[in-house]
Parts: C-alpha cells; structure tokens; sequence
C-alpha cells in the first residue's frame, strides 16, 4: 500500500502541474494578455508531431502535456515565495488566529 501512495502522490503532482500550467497558457492567450507561450508550444507540439506521423496526435499530445507541466512547475516555483512571504503573513495579519 505504501507503495501505490507514493505513484498516486507523483501522479497527482505531475497532473496537477500539467493542468495547472495548462490553463494558465489557455488563459493568457484567451485574455490576449500573453499569446507567446501557447503559441510557442502549439508550434513546438506540432513540428515535433509531424516528424512522426504514424503517432501524430500521441505525440502532440505528449509534447503539450510535458510543456504545459514544465511551465507548471516554473510558474509554481515563482510563486510560492510571494505567497509564503507575502500572501501568508497578509492573511495573518487579518485574521490573527488562523494559521497559513
């Protein structure tokens, strides 16, 4: 059992950075904030997808999650020293009792 925990935690990590960069690109390009990551990426997935055609769309797919992960896991490691030293101390400020 302690085995299977450990896939599932990795597993659960890998696709939450997946998502989660995932909709931070779909969204800056929806907004037109900034269109060059999700363009840059489709681009990447898709002349990486064309080199090999018998698995066309596995690889787009592949090369898309992987990128959007990576992106995750960078936006992820920005972010966590402003909420950690920022976000964190704000909440406990306003409310003295919680923990953050």
């Amino acid at each position: 059992m302690p085995r299977l925990m450990a896939v599932l935690s990795t597993v659960g990590t890998a696709a939450m950075l997946w998502v989660g960069g995932n909709i931070v690109i779909h969204g800056l390009d929806v907004t037109q904030l900034w269109a060059w990551p999700y363009k840059t990426i489709k681009y990447v997935a898709t002349e990486l997808a064309n080199a090999l055609p018998a698995a066309q769309g596995l690889v787009q797919w592949l090369v898309t999650a992987a990128l959007d992960g990576v992106f995750g896991l960078i936006l992820g490691v920005i972010l966590i020293p402003f909420a950690t030293r920022v976000v964190g101390p704000a909440i406990a400020a306003i409310w003295p009792g919680k923990s953050t």
